[in-house]
């Protein structure tokens, strides 16, 4: 049906009607006016928009049919791989895809391990050839490989192409441009209305779908702001984060493990001077400025001591700088006491370096082998005039690695127990060949008010064997938290589990409750199981939000709902705004994907509004920083932790299990 609407546009590929924009390519107009030569023009970003037909029930038992039209970019490389090489591009670990890819085969190949003369090898190959003729494949047009190219060919230019490129696409994507985009493509399906589907039954493109609460129903409704929470008792409690810190203090400074704290210092020997005096800032806090009581005063503490661990010899070249890190260290402690924390300065020279050369990454193997948690900090971060912000950042992350609870939410308690469960993977191997895949499973569990409990990382697997990995692993958490909290019998107790997405073979909710089982020893067990992602194509627009005026051409934050707003989108589905116009920071920013919350079937927990709500409170709970975050930290944290491990296999010498034993209840993630 959708392509009839548009019958000017050419179908691409896909189960979702796509299409490529006939005017607009923005490498050609980000790089007019300059002399690029041929190889840069075989760059192109060009607009894709997406149609797609989907049945909503805003109201119970009310379906409509809807279109969702997306836009997004479409990024391509057709430079001859031979022409990149000889332009000085490092080609080795990109991946690339067929120029004409076979019908019934896959689009990418794998992942370079050379180029010689007309033939490509291949070190991960994904139909098995390892040695592919390099005319037959082009890179893959991902963002990775356009920095990699780009920042090769446009040199000194490169920056300011990114801006130029940047506040083009805005002119797809923020609220206002993207409502445009929206609007003239809405124009252009009318004009193609009605279309015969069949016989007696037409469809016709209308008006923008729209949500409206009458005294029978609430389709969306607006969560208020969350409440942040400074005391067990919840009588300390404030709308913002810092604000609140500086009030009140830590959620647990009366049960804080440690009154004074020795923290280990990493820094290059040219920049001593540099971080000296940005840890005495931490330490005692700026007269005026954005970070005022010091990280002692702040946190209810007697005491912080630095010690350095200075590395020299930094201007070894990007070969050898990561095993320097890890040689001072590891002499450092040989002959020191514990620390509870380590801070760890990496110049910006270094800090792009490959998993395998990079020293932050090797400094962080040898920090957690010894039960150190570690937070990178960029010199070029540590130089800037104003470091109130960013102290603020640093101490609380600093805060909450050495056990600490810097604040949690108000949260009402209607269960005698309640946790909640974050449950990721991690594909260690780097590879996107099926077959060479291997995974580890990430579950971290929380308090019902955001209290961090523990984190757990399982052993490795191949995918088709991670299910039973799950439930095992699943199960093991569940057993732990039983004894930890001290369950008893006739106890009602909720287990609301957060999954980031569909995992393929996987039935989630009946893992789930296989676990529960398990586990019960007399209590009322309810439990809870949502998919919460960002994977999708709606977008909600307030037009009613003007935004913030910035300057006579920019606006911040138009048509941006507010935070808290809920959508119902069906019975068991909810869209939630997380990022709303204060925390849209530039005009380029993009109009927020939403959260698109999914309760499953079989869950016995089904309050989905309260649900909803809870997971609000769970994106106020990142100790990264003092602002809330897009996705709730049974997500994110999970994230934090894939990531790294992903990298840190990359390190020499690397062994994870002392993550599930000494650093399992720390947030060295973070």
């Amino acid at each position: 049906m959708l392509p009839s609407f548009l019958p000017a546009y050419d179908r691409l590929a896909g189960r979702r009607f796509r299409f490529l924009a006939q005017k607009s390519e923005l490498v050609r107009q980000a790089t007019e006016g300059w002399e690029v030569g041929k190889l840069v023009n075989s760059f192109s970003i060009t607009p894709r928009f997406e149609l797609e037909a989907r049945l909503l029930e805003p109201k119970e038992s009310v379906l409509e049919i809807v279109v969702l039209a997306s836009v997004t970019m479409q990024w391509r490389i057709a430079a001859p791989l031979r022409d990149l090489a000889n332009a000085g591009v490092p080609l080795e670990g990109l991946f690339v895809v067929y120029r004409d890819p076979p019908p019934m085969g896959p689009v990418l190949a794998g992942r370079i391990a050379s180029l010689d003369d007309r033939v490509l090898q291949l070190s991960q190959s994904i139909a098995g050839d390892i040695e592919v003729s390099a005319g037959e494949m082009q890179l893959e047009g991902s963002r990775k490989n356009f920095e990699t190219c780009l920042r090769r060919l446009l040199l000194e230019k490169y920056s300011e192409f990114e801006e130029r490129r940047e506040r083009l696409e805005a002119s797809f994507r923020t609220g206002a441009a993207l409502n445009g985009v929206l609007e003239k493509l809405r124009n252009s399906c009318k004009k193609n209305s009605p279309i015969r589907l069949g016989a007696g039954v037409n469809a016709a493109i209308g008006g923008f779908v729209s949500f409206h609460n009458d005294q029978e129903y609430a389709t969306y409704k607006q969560w208020p702001e969350v409440q942040y929470c400074f005391s067990s008792d919840r009588t300390q409690k404030h709308r913002f984060a810092w604000t609140g810190l500086e009030k009140y203090g830590p959620f647990d400074k009366d049960v804080f493990e440690f009154r004074s704290i020795k923290v280990l210092v990493v820094v290059p020997s040219t920049a001593v001077d540099t971080v000296g005096k940005a840890t005495q800032l931490l330490k005692e806090g700026q007269k005026s400025g954005q970070f005022a009581r010091g990280f002692c005063q702040l946190f209810s503490l007697q005491n912080i001591r630095f010690d350095f661990c200075e590395i020299r010899g930094v201007r070894f070249d990007a070969q050898t700088i990561g095993k320097t890190y890890l040689k001072a260290i590891e002499e450092h402690l040989a002959n020191q006491a514990r620390y509870n924390c380590a801070l760890v300065a990496i110049d910006d020279r270094f800090a792009r370096l490959p998993d395998a050369l990079n020293p932050y990454l090797f400094s962080k193997s040898i920090l957690l082998s010894h039960g150190i948690p570690a937070q990178e900090v960029r010199l070029s971060t540590l130089r800037k005039r104003d470091l109130g912000y960013t102290l603020r950042n640093v101490a609380v992350a600093m805060y909450a690695k050495m056990n600490g609870v810097p604040w949690t939410v108000d949260h009402v308690k209607s269960f005698d127990d309640e946790i909640i469960v974050g449950i990721g993977t991690s594909e260690l191997s780097g590879s996107r060949s099926e077959s060479r895949q291997r995974f580890v499973g990430i579950t971290t569990v929380f308090q019902g008010d955001g209290n961090f409990i523990l984190s757990n990382v399982s052993r490795e697997c191949r995918f088709h064997e991670y299910p039973e990995l799950l439930r095992e692993n699943l199960s093991s958490v569940l057993a732990e938290v039983r004894q930890r909290n001290g369950w008893r019998v006739g106890d009602r107790v909720r287990v609301v589990i957060h999954t980031p997405k569909p995992l393929k073979n996987v039935e989630m909710d009946e893992i789930a409750r296989d676990c529960l089982e398990a586990v019960n020893t007399g209590q009322d067990i309810q439990f809870a199981s949502l998919e919460i992602s960002l994977d999708h194509p709606f977008k909600v627009f307030d037009f009613g939000q003007k935004g913030r005026q910035v300057s006579d051409t920019e606006t911040i934050g138009a048509y941006v709902p507010h935070r808290g707003l809920m959508i119902q989108l069906g019975a068991n589905t909810r869209l939630l705004v997380t990022n709303g116009p204060h925390q849209i920071k530039r005009a380029v920013t993009p109009l927020p994907s939403p959260l698109l919350i999914h309760l499953h079937g079989k869950s016995t927990s089904r309050d989905l509004d309260a649900l909803t709500e809870q997971v609000l409170k769970f994106t106020s709970l990142t100790w990264r920083s003092t602002l809330p975050a897009e996705k709730p930290v049974t997500i994110s944290y999970s994230e934090l932790i894939a990531e790294l491990l992903a990298r840190l296999r990359a390190v020499p010498g690397w062994n994870l299990s002392m993550l599930n034993t000494r650093l399992k209840a720390i947030k060295w993630f973070l």
